[in-house]
This record gives structure tokens, C-alpha cells and sequence, in this order.
């Protein structure tokens, strides 16, 4: 497995930051809105800019950077190297939690140079066995918004530490969800809950795949019944795509073709399909906790 590897030409990822971690240079040509040193035109001279370089700088003696990403730019291309972005960052020295499938704690970080995102702060997990990361949705584990506005940096360092540490403590719910076993209708209640939010209803696509294919596991490690082992599998095949089925064409059911499941690269749609699918998996915890 390569140490850096890209999705798409938004996305970078980095396996293991101790052996490669990403380079200026990768966020250059993969994620150029991060290291824009001014704003986007189109924004007045009340509008707080402060640099995402300039935030990673002053996390760097603590934190190294595992993913960037940005969102696409499909009209005003002059915005591409302006527009929102996605960082993922690590905690230096913190070492993975094998039971967990090599579990480490995250934080989450969104931004623009064009208006069109606040700072946000997110917690993070990233599971080592499958190469995916989750945004955590907890309101115990904190979130935390920043408007653009002048010595915007100094909060927003502050506000890094507090949410990292909440990443630290998702672990222990993942150990909590661990020990949670489901039956196969609870299983397949949360396929088809995450089957809605992923696919538009009436779309070839969403037809083709079945929620029951959300829940097939891509390796061995992934085959348990538990709360955490399930989640894991429905965010993986939601997040990463690559399922494929058969879809009918809606005017000839006699005919039909192969289609497949997209990976998600966007930044909102990356964050917003995480956050449901954590509270999916939260309110499942809470149901079987009460019964």
C-alpha cells in the first residue's frame, strides 16, 4: 500500500504520516484553496481573512496533516484556489488502538478564502484497517464554529486542543459500541436508514443497490454483529463506493445495465453523510441501552 495516495484530483491521503506525511507540495497541487495567501476577490475589506497555512503552521509542533481536500468548482473557476477545504490532522506520537482496528483520534478542520465557509472543528476517528476516516456527531464530543474576523488564529488553535481531546474520548464510545451485539432486523433497520441518506429515492442507482449490500463486509476483520463493526461496514461501503447492481430502465423493465456506486469526495456531503450515519449509530446505542 503507497504511504500518500489521491482519490480524485481534490483529495490526498497519507496511510502512515510517520513514514510520509504530506508535503506542502501535495497541498499545492492537489487542495491550492489551503494555501491561498490572500482572500477571493469577491471579498470586502471587513471580511477577517487569516490563512489556513498560517493555522497549520501553528499547529505543526503538535499535529501533522493526514488528508486535505476541497470541493469542486463547477461555475466561477477563478474560486478554485479560494474555496472550501477539508484537513484532517493527528495528534504527533499518539498510537493507534489495535482492538479497534487501528483506531486514531482526529481533528477535523473546514475553511474558505471565498465566504463560503466559517472555521469549523470537528472530532475525527480514523480506523487504520480500512483506510477510512469518520467525522464524529456527538454533542458530548464537541463542535465549534469560528467566524472570519481579525485574531480569528489564536481561537481557533485554542479551540484545535479542546476538540482533539474529544476525539480522544470518541474511542471509548467506539469500545461501548464494540460490546453492543444486534439482531439482523436492528442491522438491517440501520442498512436501509443509511441506504435513504445516501441515495436519492426513484434514482437508478439507489435501485440497484440494496440496503442489504450496505452491510456486506470488505475484509475478515469486519464480520462481527457488534454496533461498531456494523457502522464501520455501512460507512465504508456509503463513503467509498464501488458497490454495483443492476438497474432497470424505467420504460422497458426487459432492459437493463450494470451501474456503481460512486465514492464521495465533496467536502459537505463527506461531512454531512459522516455525521448521520454516527448519529444513526448513537441513536441505535440508545435503543438498546433502554431496552
Amino acid at each position: 500500500m503507497p504511504a500518500i495516495k489521491t482519490t480524485s484530483q481534490n483529495l490526498v491521503r497519507t496511510v502512515d504520516p510517520n513514514v510520509a506525511p504530506i508535503m506542502l507540495s501535495d497541498l499545492e497541487r492537489f487542495v491550492p484553496s489551503i494555501v491561498a495567501d490572500t482572500p477571493h476577490a469577491s471579498r470586502s475589506e471587513k471580511y477577517g481573512f487569516v490563512s489556513t497555512m498560517q493555522l497549520l503552521m501553528g499547529l505543526r509542533d503538535r499535529f501533522q496533516i493526514v488528508q486535505a481536500s476541497q470541493s469542486r468548482v463547477r461555475s466561477d473557476q477563478s474560486r478554485r484556489e479560494y474555496t472550501k477545504h477539508m484537513i484532517r490532522l493527528r495528534q504527533r506520537g499518539v498510537a493507534p488502538v489495535t482492538e479497534l482496528g487501528g483506531l486514531f483520534p482526529e481533528l477535523v478542520l473546514i475553511n474558505s478564502h471565498d465566504g463560503s465557509s466559517s472555521y469549523q472543528l470537528m472530532a475525527g476517528l480514523f480506523r487504520l484497517v480500512c483506510s477510512n476516516g469518520m467525522v464524529v456527531c456527538d454533542s458530548d464530543m464537541g463542535s465549534v464554529r469560528i467566524p472570519h474576523k481579525a485574531g480569528a488564529i489564536g481561537d481557533v488553535i485554542d479551540a484545535s486542543y479542546t476538540v482533539v481531546e474529544s476525539a480522544a474520548g470518541s474511542i471509548e464510545r467506539a469500545r461501548d459500541w464494540s460490546r453492543i451485539e444486534l439482531k439482523r432486523d436492528e442491522q438491517v433497520y440501520l442498512a436501509e436508514s443509511a441506504h435513504a441518506l445516501r441515495f436519492e429515492e426513484g434514482t437508478a442507482i439507489g435501485e440497484a443497490i440494496s440496503p442489504h449490500a450496505l452491510l456486506a463486509p470488505r475484509r475478515m476483520a469486519d464480520t462481527g454483529s457488534d454496533l461498531w463493526s456494523i457502522t464501520n461496514r455501512l460507512q465504508e461501503n456509503v463513503i467509498k463506493g464501488g458497490l454495483t447492481g443492476i438497474a432497470r430502465n424505467p420504460e422497458d423493465r426487459r432492459r437493463s445495465r450494470r451501474v456503481s456506486a460512486r465514492a464521495v469526495t465533496g467536502v459537505d456531503q463527506d461531512v454531512r453523510l459522516n455525521k448521520q450515519l454516527w448519529a444513526l449509530a448513537e441513536k441505535m446505542a440508545e435503543l438498546k441501552a433502554a431496552a
